[in-house]
């Protein structure tokens, strides 16, 4: 929440890959972590900031993960 007088926005929360892959092995819908991944990867490429290694590796294993189950969801 902002305080009056504080024109500043909130910053964005960074998801780390270990939050992610709690999720996904949670039962989290693939489609919700991928997309939560990949609107942290463009925030990122956005502000400039330095991309986190891993971030596009995960990206790519769970898009995998997520084809290779087939229609089954």
């Amino acid at each position: 929440m902002q305080r009056p007088g504080n024109s500043t926005p909130p910053k964005a929360v960074e998801i780390t890959i270990r939050d992610l892959l709690a999720c996904h092995y949670a039962g989290e819908d693939p489609r919700r972590t991928i997309a939560r991944l990949n609107k942290q990867i463009v925030e990122c490429q956005r502000t400039g900031a330095d991309l986190p290694p891993g971030y596009l590796r995960l990206s790519r294993t769970l898009t995998a993960d997520y084809f290779a189950e087939g229609p089954a969801r």
